[in-house]
């Protein structure tokens, strides 16, 4: 049995909700029913949203880590990284470095370092 409720939502954060739904083939309500079915599951609400700040957090720490990694290559004049560990089969550190800068690298700092010596490469 389903229960039609009322939720509350600012009309701007629903829309691109909806927009992400859509593009990863998911009914927006589905979404929410699984969230409150994980978090039955878990008996708590708090423990699953602290769960996934903590996700989040892992993510852009990992996110940032990585791209100072590549920046330090850059810095050191070395353009090319391997692909996906294939020894024959080399990538540009550009290109991963802008995928830093799309995906969100949340230090403000950092983004303007990877902008900076992105600037400075020649090609």
């Amino acid at each position: 049995m389903k229960k039609q409720t009322g939720i509350a939502v600012d009309a701007l954060a629903w829309e691109a909700y909806r927009d992400l739904c859509r593009k990863e083939k998911l009914r927006p309500g589905e979404a929410f029913e699984r969230f409150i079915q994980f978090c039955l599951d878990n008996e708590s609400v708090g423990a699953v949203l602290n769960g996934l700040e903590i996700m989040r957090r892992y993510r852009t720490e990992g996110l940032e880590a990585y791209a100072r990694v590549l920046l330090h290559r850059l810095r050191k004049g070395r353009y090319f990284i391997r692909a996906d560990g294939d020894e024959d089969e080399h990538i540009s550190v550009q290109a991963p470095l802008l995928d830093c800068l799309k995906l969100g690298v949340a230090n403000a700092q950092l983004r303007l370092e990877i902008e900076e010596a992105l600037k400075k490469v020649r090609g």
